[in-house]
């Protein structure tokens, strides 16, 4: 993966709540595969939200947090770099806490 600061930015409208069908959680070292994986799940007709959608100008953790309460799912990519990443950790905790709450 490139310098963030270097990719170009996506301005993306805010979404009513539940219009992203998945968010997908992953470590920035498994980019990759979270691009695969998003791009195999918009092929099958899901919408995907993943942070190469974070709009310019917002802080990091406000626009995660919108995209997590504007998902209906969250998957999390685990790998040995997942399970270091604080953000990773959090953003499953609260995927997890969501799935709970339901009967």
């Amino acid at each position: 993966m490139g310098n963030r600061e270097s990719e170009p930015q996506t301005i993306v409208l805010p979404p009513s709540a539940g219009t992203w069908d998945v968010f997908i959680s992953y470590a920035h070292e498994d980019d990759g595969d979270a691009k695969r994986l998003g791009a195999a799940l918009k092929g099958l007709g899901w919408s995907v939200w993943i942070d190469d959608r974070l709009q310019v100008g917002k802080s990091f953790s406000e626009e995660i947090q919108w995209a997590l309460e504007a998902s209906r799912s969250v998957i999390v990519l685990w790998s040995q770099f997942s399970v270091k990443s604080e953000w990773v950790l959090q953003e499953a905790g609260i995927g997890k806490a969501r799935a709970s709450s339901f009967p």
